[in-house]
């Protein structure tokens, strides 16, 4: 059972659920009430409903917990947003389920396409950390980045391990390295230093801090303090992509700087790369955060600014991407319309490059109003194929989502379109999950909307 306040009469929300379902079994029934008006049941976990006008018509009030079943729960409006701390990724898979990298509860959950939230690697006991096996009996130590393929797999990159761990897509899920050795021995295979060997023997000199797989199966690994991006390629041979190798370095290392653009990627120099994306074409976007940029590799290997100016001093708004501000840029990720989107955290705002190259704020600086609003602390982003984008908000261990997606510009300039009306940006977002310690797999995890 699921517990909530119709926002309109029982009548319109029985159309709205059948809308939404196609079908239904049986109706709304009156549980009790509360100080805000009657709790009613519906049948099975739903989102918020809305009526064809976007009106709200049934809010869920209360969660379906592994613990509660679908036992009756006291008649009282409830917090349901499951619990997170400290969200470092997410991702989507074609299906829509959203993952999420739970940082500081050492998991990665996974909230399916009906709001229910689960755990599918990583545990509390922190034992067998930077291995492989079952996923939920493997434990993270520093995880802080995480992406999802075309397959359905996940994979984490973890600083601490020096790893980027693998999990495999279905039931059951399994926990495999992908790229990264702890050097130990347990192989009896030395570690490699360098690039051109196999990324499973690989020693990383620091990080990896961010990974991203292309529709080839190319995996891409950011290495902040190292100032690299390192390319795992379908064979699994670990290669630099992006950043100056400083020969003198073993494990090698990039050298520090700014420069290189309309050149080979790898005679680059980087600052910092903490966040990574690619696009349908095959483009990698960089986060290069300490020069406040963000850098865009061609399928030549060819590397350009794409968005930010060190001479800039204005948010820059409307205008060409590469001529506006970025502070601290960290987290990225493509749509399918070709909208490039960037966790631009020091001015706490979510921005977005649409395809003709104009930047504009998505969300942010505030959730809510300014003076009792939440101040956003975005690290990292993703969308899905309905046009929603999630923000993981590491200040306030929440992950936020959008009510509207940016399809096309509107007449209004400043503001973006949907298919059916013009919104003024930022687009209304809400809160999607957390905060918190860990608790309550299969919970409700509910997409709000507001009125």
């Amino acid at each position: 059972m699921l517990h909530g306040t119709p926002e309109r009469s029982p009548d319109l929300v029985l159309q709205a659920l059948k809308r939404e379902r196609g079908s239904f079994s049986r109706g709304l029934r009156e549980f009790g009430h509360s100080e805000q008006g009657p709790i009613w049941t519906l049948p099975d976990p739903v989102k918020t409903l809305v009526d064809p006008d976007g009106h709200v018509v049934w809010r869920p009030s209360t969660v379906r917990c592994s613990d509660c079943g679908d036992q009756a729960l006291p008649p009282q409006l409830v917090d349901n947003r499951a619990q997170i701390a400290d969200p470092a990724g997410l991702g989507v898979d074609k299906s829509g389920n959203v993952y999420i990298l739970d940082a500081n509860n050492y998991r990665v959950r996974k909230v399916d396409s009906g709001g229910v939230i689960h755990t599918v690697a990583g545990n509390d006991t922190n034992d067998n950390k930077c291995s492989g096996g079952p996923a939920l009996a493997v434990g993270f130590d520093n995880p802080v980045g995480l992406t999802v393929d075309d397959t359905g797999a996940a994979y984490v990159a973890d600083s601490s391990c020096g790893m980027v761990l693998k999990i495999a897509p279905g039931t059951g899920n399994t926990l495999s390295i992908a790229a990264g050795s702890s050097c130990l021995g347990s192989t009896g295979q030395a570690c490699l230093p360098g690039d051109g060997g196999a990324a499973i023997q690989t020693q990383f000199a620091t990080g990896p801090d961010a990974v991203v797989v292309d529709r080839a199966g190319n995996m891409y690994i950011a290495q902040a303090n190292a100032n690299l991006v390192r390319k795992v390629d379908s064979h699994g041979t670990i290669t630099t992509f992006a950043g100056q190798v400083d020969p003198t370095t073993s494990p090698i290392m990039g050298v520090a700087g700014y420069s290189g653009d309309e050149g080979p990627a790898t005679s680059a120099q980087l600052n910092g790369p903490v966040g990574l994306a690619v696009d349908g074409a095959g483009n990698v976007y960089i986060a290069d955060s300490l020069n406040n940029v963000i850098r865009r590799v061609d399928s030549s290997g060819t590397i350009h600014t794409f968005a930010g100016s060190s001479n800039s001093s204005a948010l820059g708004d409307g205008g060409p991407a590469t001529a506006a501000q970025l502070s601290i840029p960290e987290g990225l990720a493509v749509d399918g319309q070709g909208n490039v989107y960037i966790a631009d955290f020091g001015d706490s705002l979510v921005r977005y490059v649409d395809p003709s190259g104009v930047i504009h704020t998505l969300a942010g600086p505030y959730i809510g109003d300014p003076g009792n609003g939440v101040q956003l602390g975005p690290n990292a982003v993703a969308a899905d194929n309905a046009g929603h984008v999630y923000i993981a908000d590491a200040t306030n261990s929440r992950v936020w989502i959008t009510t509207q997606s940016p399809n096309t510009t509107s007449s209004s300039g400043s503001g973006i379109g949907m298919s059916s009306h013009v919104i003024q940006t930022p687009v209304q977002v809400v809160p999607y999950a957390g905060p918190g310690q860990y608790t309550r797999d299969q919970g409700i995890v509910l997409r709000y909307q507001v009125c």
